[in-house]
């Protein structure tokens, strides 16, 4: 919650000081930082508990071009990998070496950062080809739901209504 604070007030500011009249640019900045700030909650509420798939029937409902629905997928596909691959190699960092200090657990966690992020690109490359070789995206399959969501999409709406308050 504070980075995402902190994110509302960098816009603010920023947009304060390149606009030209400093009044006017602290309102355009606070309405900028409002609405993103709604749209966040409105999403972390409703669309990202359900996952990929109410993500994907989100940007279905917002007629989305089916590209960009694909990229998008794949670029928060990959998010989530590469959140789960570090954490998991940092949880393996504190159970083998618990009692390391400063310099130590910085130059570790550099070396986890880098074959992170080099796993991550060797990953994108298997995407590349694979999705390549099945014909572009011509050939990827979109995401299926169930005929009976109705009801389950009431429940959550109203259980994460409760998890809010």
């Amino acid at each position: 919650m504070k980075k995402f604070l902190l994110s509302n007030l960098i816009v603010i500011i920023t947009v304060t000081l390149t606009w030209p009249d400093m009044y006017e640019g602290f309102l355009t900045g606070l309405s900028i930082a409002l609405k993103c700030s709604v749209i966040y909650l409105i999403c972390a509420a409703f669309i990202f508990p359900k996952g990929l798939a109410g993500i994907y029937k989100a940007l279905m409902f917002l007629h989305v071009p089916e590209k960009l629905k694909i990229l998008i997928l794949l670029t928060l596909r990959g998010i989530f990998i590469l959140k789960e691959r570090f954490q998991s190699a940092l949880i393996s960092l504190r159970m083998r070496a618990p009692t390391q200090k400063n310099f130590a657990k910085l130059k570790s966690f550099t070396y986890i950062t880098g074959s992170v992020l080099l796993q991550a690109a060797d990953r994108s490359e298997r995407m590349e080809r694979a999705i390549k070789c099945r014909g572009g995206f011509a050939g990827f399959n979109s995401i299926t739901h169930n005929k009976n969501e109705k009801h389950e999409n009431a429940f959550e709406g109203a259980q994460s209504l409760l998890q809010i308050s």
